[in-house]
């Protein structure tokens, strides 16, 4: 059941952004000659008009084929390549910029029904460098280094993402703004991880199945009631002796229903390197009136947006790698894990936690297109753009070569991903 509603909140996705092209496409009089939900062999078509509409076997993606978008029919008075640039660009990144939409109808429907968590400082660790800096609890976070910060997490993705040594801080406090300026300890520490998570009252919330404990058969839903023989009562002391026993063989001891069991296994060693500026940004969830949930709604967008560009540019510079990617299966499997580990508090929270998954995906997926990649609507936009500029088309057969190369490089980047997926699974 999990995995149905992951393909469905997939093929939901995936129908919006071709959706978009198709749409945009149609408006500007060029011709679509199928419309197509999944990849692989064809379980059901229907043709109205001119398209071919068909839902296809394997659906972790879908497409929208254009007359004459790849080079045939150009004659065509419905062609792609008859169109004006400007209209071929705009049926071109109308697929991303409905993802986008679909971000925001969902970020307007979880503000709605969640809440959101205003940037407010919960804690300052007194003599660190944001104490000295001024800045108290209860103090509203306004901006970084320029940028504007509406949500708690939006702290969190400058502090991982964008680590500096030097913080410029605008705050709110007691009404009035002020600017003080933050330099942040560089650190580098060890952490020992078992690839779980656990609830304030021990009980396991998730387990990674490529972890140590995950691989030591670990499950959602576990108890852990000792720790190397010591007894445990909450979620912060699990935490303590996990870190206390460093890279040590650990022994935990769980209940599993009516039955005791004692799982051994190793953490993994983990080096984070960092800045530590002594602050804890946090806040319980709010309401929002009817115009604040759509301001909010866009923020959510621009959140998930700079979420998608700092993780690209944290793989580009070799603080990621392409071993932390997820593809089709992965995504499948996050989403699957989702829902178990919600299910526990019930239909409503299991909906809104799959609503802001799918947004996640929706932005993710938005931002992934338009990178200027051959192959992706992105690349096509490049050449879309060339030809704007210099009033003069580039040659299909070059064009088309340059699409081929990324295609064979994104099949083999996603062969590699899907296997490292499915070998994660076991």
């Amino acid at each position: 059941m999990n995995i149905l509603i992951a393909l469905l909140v997939l093929s939901v996705i995936v129908i919006i952004h071709e959706f978009g092209h198709f749409i945009v496409a149609k408006a500007n009089g060029i011709g679509v000659t199928e419309f197509s939900l999944g990849m692989g062999p064809t379980i059901l078509h229907w043709k109205k008009g001119e398209t071919l509409y068909s839902i296809r076997l394997l659906l972790i993606g879908g497409y929208c084929m254009m007359v004459g978008q790849d080079g045939e029919d150009e004659d065509a008075p419905n062609s792609f390549g008859s169109k004006s640039v400007w209209a071929r660009i705009s049926a071109i990144a109308a697929g991303p910029i409905f993802n986008f939409l679909l971000a925001f109808v969902l970020g307007v429907i979880l503000i709605a029904n969640a809440g959101y968590q205003k940037p407010v400082v919960y804690q300052v660790e007194e003599g660190s460098a944001a104490y000295e800096a001024g800045l108290r609890s209860g103090d509203v976070i306004k901006k970084i280094n320029g940028g504007v910060v509406t949500f708690a997490k939006d702290y969190s993705l400058q502090e991982l993402a964008f680590p500096s040594e030097r913080m410029t801080i605008v705050y709110e406090r007691d009404g009035v703004r002020y600017t003080t300026v933050v330099s942040p300890i560089y650190y580098e520490r060890e952490y020992y991880r078992v690839g779980i998570s656990v609830s304030e009252d021990g009980t396991i919330a998730s387990v990674a199945e490529d972890g140590p404990g995950g691989q030591a058969g670990l499950l959602v839903g576990d108890q852990i009631t000792m720790v190397n023989s010591i007894p445990v009562q909450n979620a912060d002391e699990i935490v303590d002796k996990i870190n206390a026993n460093g890279g040590n063989l650990l022994t935990l001891q769980v209940l599993r229903g009516e039955d005791s069991l004692v799982v051994s296994m190793t953490p993994k060693v983990t080096l984070v390197k960092g800045f530590d500026d002594g602050l804890t940004v946090y806040a319980p969830r709010e309401e929002a009136g009817p115009l604040e949930t759509i301001a909010m709604g866009f923020h959510e967008v621009r959140y998930n947006i700079q979420m998608v560009l700092a993780s690209l540019r944290m793989l580009f510079q070799g603080d990621a790698s392409v071993n932390d990617l997820s593809g089709p299966v992965g995504v499948v499997s996050m989403i699957g894990d989702v829902v178990e580990e919600s299910k526990s508090d019930g239909l409503y929270y299991v909906v809104l936690n799959l609503l802001s998954m799918a947004l996640m995906l929706s932005a993710n997926l938005g931002v992934m297109n338009l990178l200027p990649l051959p192959a992706l609507d992105g690349g096509r936009l490049v050449f879309l753009f060339i030809e704007a500029i210099t009033r003069k088309k580039v040659p299909k057969e070059k064009e088309g070569l340059v699409h081929l190369v990324g295609i064979v490089l994104l099949m083999l980047l996603m062969v590699y991903v899907t296997a490292k997926d499915i070998l994660s699974l076991f």
